[in-house]
Formats: structure tokens, C-alpha cells, sequence
């Protein structure tokens, strides 16, 4: 047990994926319409308004559940981008086929500023998606009423799946700025799960509730293969 022990101290930092991985879906980065997809598990992307007026754009990490956007400018351009996650997530720590009743949930926080203030110049949003139940829940905020906005929001779902059979979630990221309107709009987003006792959840993508699991249950079989 204790080669295995230390075998698995010293793989453990090379298990997280830092390249693409063809076996998971893949997520969209769009700033304007220059959107772009990749099975990379961390990536960030950016564009700018023609004339350097602005500029919007955004990334992912996956196996940390973040999802990010921004967008400004100065007068003269609209500026607007979108970040979808994508991953496949998968229930452990009970026989598969059993039934789990969890909470998924998108820590959401934004923050912009338009002037004048009396036109929504400025909008954010951040959303979370189930495929498998065509559940969507989302928190959003513009400038409208007072110029700026500042939100710290949780948008959260009730689902049920089975453990060790995979499920899709969609992560979204959004932000966009008026054309003529000197604003500015930024949102994060952070995936996290309320679960049951003894129960945890990996990703395709490294994504883990137990941070001390292995980053990837394939990468851990890989482990174990190579202690035999």
C-alpha cells in the first residue's frame, strides 16, 4: 500500500489535462461573432471593436467549474460576448444505477456600468443548464435604474441522476455593452453541487466535489494500471 501511496503522490500533479481531450464535448467562446470551440480544458479568448473602441471576451477552466465574460467601450461600438462550458459529470461513491437526488448550483457574480443611465447600455447574465431534464436557471443584471449594477446571486436546480452514468451541464457566461455608450460589463461564474453523504461528482474534464480525489477517474484507472 505504500508504493501505491507514493505512487499516486507522484502522478497525481500530471493528472490534470492541459490539453484537448477528444472524448469530451466541447465548449464556445464568442467574442462578437468570432465564436470558437475546443475540448481544451482551460482557454480564453478576446476580441476588439474595430477602431479600438472596446472589446468583450471570456474563458473557461473547467476542472475548476469557472466560466467567465467582459465586455467594454468607449462610444462608437457595441461590445458583446458569450462563454459556454460544457462537460460530461458523473456520480460516485455508490453502486451504478443508483438513484441521487442533488442540487446543482451557478455562484454568479457581475458588476457594470453604462452612462447615461437612463438606457440599459450595460447587461450581464449567468446560467446553468441540465440537458438530460431541459432545466435552465439563470441570474441577469443591467444598468438601467442607477447607471451600475453589482450582483452576488445563485442560480441552483434540483436534479435527479444515476450514479455512474454521465450527464451533461452547460455553464454559460454572458455580457454586452451598447453602441454609443461609453459601459463596461463583467460575470463570473462558479459551478458547485450540494450532495449526499459519501457521494461525490468528477468531470470529463478534471472536475472534482472531493478535491482530494484524482483529477480524472480514467486517469486514476491509468494509476492503478501502472501499480499492477
Amino acid at each position: 500500500m505504500r508504493r501505491l501511496a507514493a505512487l499516486v503522490a507522484f502522478a497525481l500533479p500530471f493528472i490534470a489535462p492541459t490539453f484537448a481531450r477528444a472524448d469530451c464535448p466541447p465548449s464556445q467562446i464568442c467574442p462578437f461573432s468570432m465564436c470558437s470551440s475546443s475540448t481544451v480544458p482551460m482557454r480564453n479568448q478576446f476580441g476588439s471593436c474595430p477602431g479600438g473602441y472596446g472589446g468583450a471576451g471570456g474563458g473557461y477552466d473547467l476542472p475548476q467549474g469557472n466560466v467567465h465574460a467582459s465586455a467594454e467601450n468607449s462610444g462608437g461600438c457595441g461590445s458583446y460576448g458569450t462563454v459556454t462550458a460544457v462537460d460530461n459529470f458523473t456520480i460516485i461513491g455508490l453502486p451504478t444505477g443508483t438513484p441521487v437526488h442533488f442540487v446543482a448550483k451557478l455562484h454568479v457574480t457581475m458588476s457594470g456600468s453604462s452612462d447615461p443611465s437612463d438606457y440599459p447600455a450595460s447587461a450581464a447574465s449567468g446560467s446553468l443548464t441540465d440537458v438530460d431534464s431541459y432545466q435552465t436557471v439563470s441570474v441577469s443584471g443591467d444598468a438601467q435604474a442607477t447607471g451600475m449594477f453589482n450582483l452576488d446571486e445563485t442560480a441552483q436546480m434540483t436534479l435527479d441522476h444515476l450514479a455512474g452514468q454521465p450527464f451533461q451541464l452547460h455553464y454559460d457566461a454572458n455580457v454586452g455593452t451598447a453602441y454609443s455608450y461609453a459601459s463596461d460589463a463583467s460575470v463570473q461564474g462558479i459551478l458547485q453541487f450540494d450532495l449526499p453523504a459519501g457521494v461525490a461528482i468528477v468531470s470529463c474534464q478534471g472536475y472534482a466535489t472531493d478535491k482530494s480525489l484524482p483529477a480524472q477517474s480514467t486517469s486514476w484507472g491509468r494509476v492503478k494500471t501502472l501499480y499492477r
